[in-house]
């Protein structure tokens, strides 16, 4: 979660006065002590002041795709063989992009960072041929083998303990057709 320049003076102003201890203090208020730290070193150095946002430098996204990587994989091998479905792990949030491929077919990029794992990525940009993004809720990836392809979900999961706002579930859902095969088998002979 972001804070804002006097979210961040008033925290500072509880740990300091709080009597749990800095780490008890912390905890409870579910701030990182890497975090508090560099807050409170810039508040030492610059007064109120210094704990306002910066104006942000140009930032790579999380979901785009490096010019090289783009050049030598997806161009380079994506594009000229008949993939469908590319998954992938990533910072904590669940994505599903589709976008042509090898001769025009669709394929879907599946990104989740799931695993059960708690989301906290809010993104900034989306890709273009984002069909569904998914944050701040647990959730896994089932995928179903058939014969005649693969078909995808990406549920929630609750944790016992945690604030449960139920979200749709599936919150994703997709199916992948096995691309027409040439009779050959797959070694090529």
């Amino acid at each position: 979660m972001r804070h804002n320049q006097s979210e961040k003076q008033e925290i500072i102003r509880v740990v300091e006065g709080s009597t749990l201890g800095i780490k008890r203090t912390l905890r409870e208020l579910e701030i990182k002590r890497s975090t508090f730290y560099g807050w409170y070193r810039r508040y030492r150095e610059g007064g109120p002041e210094g704990l306002a946002a910066k104006p942000s430098q140009q930032r790579r996204f999380w979901n785009a795709i490096p010019p090289w990587v783009k050049k030598r994989v997806v161009e380079g091998v994506l594009d000229r063989h008949p993939v469908t479905l590319v998954l992938s792990g990533h910072i904590h949030a669940y994505e599903r992009v589709v976008r042509p491929g090898f001769e025009g077919r669709p394929v879907n990029y599946v990104v989740s960072g799931g695993a059960g794992g708690r989301f906290f990525h809010v993104a900034e940009k989306r890709v273009e041929g984002s069909v569904t993004f998914v944050e701040e809720v647990r959730s896994f990836v089932l995928l179903e083998p058939g014969p005649d392809g693969i078909s995808g979900r990406a549920l929630p999961v609750q944790v016992p303990g945690e604030d449960w706002r139920k979200p749709p579930s599936p919150l994703d859902s997709f199916r992948v057709e096995l691309p027409a095969t040439s009779g050959r088998s797959p070694s090529g002979r």
